[in-house]
């Protein structure tokens, strides 16, 4: 996922926001997108828009976002994927139409060109949009079919601002922070915050299979113009015939799995063990022999409820490359307080935390394959290709116990020490000291796994000054002494 935000002033007067202002809005969303950052403003600085990247597809720069049409009068920031883009491409080159990416984001540019806001229709895939048109003199909004991208906007002033989470337009100047009753009541009946609603008011989420266009005769809240419609067939047009039945919706989950399996990074899938997961890693199989599961199972539940045997299971069969990590109730409550208090859109808490979760399993991924690291294979981890970087994490794994700081590791790679931070938090997900703690202390949890080795000897191998130290750092990180996790663990 990516993250997007909007800038647009209904009367083309500037934006009164500094660039710094809107960077630190847009790096509020650095874990939607922590591959790079965009900026871009109109001449008149009537119109902002910033962009935190998840490099999907063409990883090169020329991916990069916002994107301009080469006439200079179109202007992107979207989230998203187009799972039928080439062939888009394809028939948009018959059309004359050059390209100077291969990425699926060109493509919504040029589509738009050419058919207007009727151009979503065509659009297969999950999407949130923010374009702005000089010539036609709007901004415009738009979302995918369901609604699986986020996409949020509010009027402050004449000023319209569009985010992908509505806690980055609630930390802007303007806004004055007041909750919302429709949405407070959404969330305590059913669980969530239903569109046009947010949790804040005056701040509006777009509805799916809809758009708006920003004019001079903007209000908010908006109502938008429906693109698509759910085409809901009576009883009497299902099939009444079981194999014909089974065959057509093997097809159809066959050729859905199928479409979004475009990537130009490894794909991985979030294996539970049960039917849905299972489903498509059977169908992801039929594509590919690269596929990556991973799960989290809960070491502290009752055997009955715990997914890891199940999801093993699955990711056997299936001959998967698969990753667990057993976690805790203590574990799942820390990362939790994490992750709900910076998350401002309730229904979203899963998907967060499926996304924190993953730097532990990012740890553990490497301590299984990226133990023998150059300097050349190491800058390619998670997909970024930068010998720096790579050389400092293959010094933390080569060199566990050594007294790292950001300092010495910036020195061990010829880097000055803002430079570092910045380029490692930004490619890794984390600074590189909160990383170093989560290699050890996970390294460190395989080994009272599977090892006898005492709590000092332990502190001593992690870089840790004594097994007291060792001990807190292990207690803060993950709810337990290292002696009672220990404990814990199953005997074969």
């Amino acid at each position: 996922m990516c993250g997007i935000l909007g800038y647009y002033h209904i009367d083309h007067q500037p934006v009164e926001r500094s660039r710094p202002e809107v960077e630190a809005l847009r790096d509020m969303m650095r874990n939607r997108g922590p591959d790079a950052s965009g900026y871009l403003e109109g001449a008149r600085k009537d119109w902002v828009l910033a962009h935190r990247r998840l490099a999907i597809i063409d990883l090169s720069e020329r991916g990069h976002q916002p994107m301009t049409t080469p006439d200079g009068n179109l202007h992107l920031s979207y989230n998203g994927e187009i799972y039928n883009f080439q062939t888009l491409r394809d028939d948009l080159a018959k059309r004359g139409v050059v390209f100077r990416s291969t990425s699926d984001t060109e493509v919504i540019l040029h589509l738009y060109r050419e058919y207007g806001t009727s151009c979503f229709k065509m659009l297969e895939g999950m999407f949130a949009i923010i374009l702005v048109d000089e010539a036609k003199r709007c901004c415009v909004m738009a979302r995918d079919p369901v609604g699986k991208k986020p996409l949020y906007y509010a009027l402050l002033g004449r000023t319209l601002v569009m985010a992908s989470d509505p806690g980055v337009i609630s930390r802007d100047r303007d806004y004055r922070k007041e909750v919302s009753i429709d949405g407070l009541y959404s969330v305590l009946a059913m669980g969530g915050v239903r569109a046009p609603h947010s949790l804040f008011r005056g701040i509006y989420k777009l509805e799916p299979g809809s758009y708006i266009v920003a004019d001079e005769n903007f209000s908010a809240p908006a109502t938008p113009s429906r693109y698509f419609e759910f085409a809901l067939k009576p009883r009497s047009g299902l099939l009444d015939d079981e194999e014909t039945a089974i065959r057509t919706l093997d097809h159809l989950l066959d050729r859905a799995v199928e479409k979004r399996m475009l990537s130009d990074v490894p794909f991985g899938v979030f294996l539970s063990g049960g039917i849905d997961s299972a489903l498509i890693v059977h169908y992801m199989s039929r594509h590919t022999d690269r596929v990556n599961t991973i799960s989290v199972d809960m070491s502290d539940s009752a055997d009955s409820l715990r997914e890891g045997a199940a999801a093993l299971a699955v990711a056997k069969r299936y001959g998967t490359n698969h990753h667990s990590i057993d976690l805790n109730t203590a574990e799942y409550i820390r990362i939790l307080d994490e992750v709900v208090l910076p998350n401002s859109t309730p229904g979203m808490t899963e998907s967060v935390l499926l996304a924190k979760l993953s730097e532990l399993l990012f740890v553990e991924a490497m301590r299984q394959y990226s133990v023998t690291f150059t300097d050349q294979d190491a800058g390619w981890l998670k997909g970024v290709a930068d010998p720096q970087i790579g050389r400092a994490l293959a010094a933390i794994h080569h060199n566990i116990s050594s007294p790292w700081s950001a300092d010495s590791l910036a020195r061990e790679v010829s880097m000055s020490r803002s430079a570092f931070v910045d380029r490692f938090t930004t490619l890794i997900g984390m600074p590189p000291i909160r990383y170093l703690t989560i290699w050890r202390l996970q390294t460190a949890k395989l080994s009272l796994r599977e090892t006898r080795k005492t709590i000092a000897q332990l502190a001593q191998e992690m870089g840790y000054g004594s097994g007291e130290a060792f001990s807190r750092a292990f207690k803060r990180e993950f709810g337990l002494s290292p002696a009672r996790w220990r404990d814990q663990q199953p005997v074969d």
